[in-house]
């Protein structure tokens, strides 16, 4: 791993090199559009001067070479304690910036449609399929099984006390060196009494 972080280090050293050889010699770098990807701090990803900065680097030209991005993904990394930003820019590099135009979106009324599809589960997976069947002119109909939202709420909050229960009854047992009990006869204890 170590190995690599050396490869890419000495990779972005020599791209810097090459761009400040071209600067030196007045060598003309042509208009150009390129997709680059970057994991950043969200102050950083929130700047513009400092994305054009690290665009410029990859890029190996200077700052004000780079005249304008558009952001084509942005994603949020928080597994970690401190979360980054991942982005994918197509930046302008020498040649005028064009802004990003986004077609809207047309939803048809897919109501009366001929064809139907029937999705089981109103998950993120099934939702989306429910998206993409209007988008075709399918009328979707999605079935879920589970409680309606007011009574999710309630099994949620007895969730959370049982497993908090759980937890305390396991680190008191802890203490005491007793961790095989808690799980053998206390937290079966514990349960019934929560319930």
């Amino acid at each position: 791993m170590g190995g690599l972080l050396e490869l890419k280090k000495v990779l972005f050293a020599l791209n810097e090199l090459f761009g400040h050889l071209c600067s030196y010699f007045r060598i003309k770098t042509w208009p150009m559009q390129k997709t680059f990807s970057f994991k950043l701090l969200p102050s950083e990803a929130s700047n513009d001067t400092i994305l054009k900065k690290y665009i410029a680097q990859a890029a190996a030209v200077k700052p004000t070479s780079v005249s304008g991005y558009n952001f084509q993904k942005r994603s949020i990394d928080a597994r970690q304690k401190q979360p980054w930003i991942n982005l994918s820019l197509l930046a302008f590099i020498n040649e005028p910036w064009q802004k990003r135009v986004l077609s809207p979106v047309q939803y048809n009324d897919v109501h009366h449609a001929a064809s139907k599809v029937i999705i089981i589960g109103a998950g993120p997976a099934g939702l989306f399929a429910a998206l993409r069947l209007i988008e075709a002119g399918i009328k979707p109909i999605v079935l879920e099984r589970g409680k309606d939202v007011r009574a999710r709420r309630r099994d949620l909050a007895y969730l959370i006390k049982r497993a908090s229960l759980i937890r305390k009854a396991i680190i008191v047992l802890a203490r005491e060196g007793r961790a095989h009990t808690a799980t053998v006869n206390y937290i079966p204890a514990v349960l019934k009494e929560a319930t």
